[in-house]
């Protein structure tokens, strides 16, 4: 990359960071067609970097505040940071999802509960043979307590053998 194109990325980037006044007292130009003009570029080429430079984060990132006092990046805290503007994020969830935005309908979702994303867990159960034997035994005089009280539709099953027959082999 030239040089005069690498000093047009680092105007736009810093450009871009900044709000009208803070370009005005550094002796920027204030307007995009005035840093356009500047840097003898197109309009096409500013708005791609603009795109790319992502405005809305560079400013986020240079209004970090906790409690008024700005903090410098190596300390900061984005947990802390959101926990305490919960209501903007909020607010801005709500509109993106009334505008119909997919990715801002799943998040709101997933915060009320009404979607849970898939997962697989593996579950393991391990018994010894006496209580594989007993759930077996409990499970056999349910069976047999349930078909004794007709829930088959079925009469006459009050004499089933106490052990199931051994078949031939």
């Amino acid at each position: 990359m030239s040089a005069r194109k690498e000093e047009a990325h680092r105007m736009a980037n810093e450009w871009f960071g900044l709000t009208p006044e803070q370009r005005f007292s550094q002796g920027m130009p204030i307007t995009k067609e005035e840093l356009r003009r500047k840097l003898k570029v197109q309009n096409k080429t500013l708005q791609g970097w603009e795109q790319r430079y992502n405005v809305k984060a560079l400013r986020n990132r240079m209004e970090i505040t906790l409690g008024g006092k700005e903090v410098p990046e190596e300390i900061y805290d984005s947990k802390i940071w959101l926990t305490e503007r919960t209501n903007e994020v909020d607010e801005a969830l709500l509109i993106s999802v009334k505008r119909g935005n997919a990715q801002a309908i799943k998040i709101y979702k997933q915060l009320t509960g009404e979607l849970v994303e898939k997962s697989e867990q593996k579950v393991t159960l391990e018994l010894s043979a006496d209580e594989i034997a007993r759930r077996n035994l409990e499970a056999d005089r349910g069976l047999k307590k349930w078909l004794k009280q007709g829930r088959t539709g079925r009469q006459g099953v009050e004499d089933l053998p106490e052990k199931p027959p051994l078949l031939p082999v």
